[in-house]
């Protein structure tokens, strides 16, 4: 297992330990959070990943697309895992409101959209240039 993997499963691990502070630090947001909110947050990530990984993605040298994946992964890994720690704190403890589904639905749509770019850059590298 390589260097990137373990970084991977440490970023998954603190994430679901951070899922308490996820969860109050979403619970103080003031305005409170809504239901409509997560569904901005969710769409929110997907384009702001895309934007991020897919302009360097696009650039001549693809060390710069490559960096981006490798930075990228591990905080959308953590981000992710500190949502599925706040929803099970929350429903734990019986809080059911969009405050539990913030750092989840965040952290979803940030993989789905580096995996877009992930699919984006397979399908460039066996299109010959």
């Amino acid at each position: 297992m390589d260097i990137w993997r373990w970084i991977a499963v440490g970023a998954a691990v603190v994430g679901l330990a951070s899922g308490q502070g996820s969860l109050e630090s979403a619970a103080a947001a003031q305005p409170p959070l809504g239901w409509g909110d997560l569904a901005f947050v969710f769409i929110g990530s997907i384009i702001g990943m895309i934007l991020v990984v897919g302009f360097q993605l696009m650039r001549k040298d693809e060390k710069y697309g490559r960096w981006a994946f490798r930075f990228m992964t591990p905080i959308t890994i953590f981000i992710a895992g500190s949502g599925l720690g706040a929803l099970g704190v929350a429903l734990y403890s019986g809080q059911h409101g969009p405050a539990a589904w913030l750092f989840l639905a965040c952290g979803a749509g940030a993989l789905l959209g580096l995996w877009a770019c992930w699919a984006v850059k397979q399908r460039r590298a066996t299109v010959a240039p």
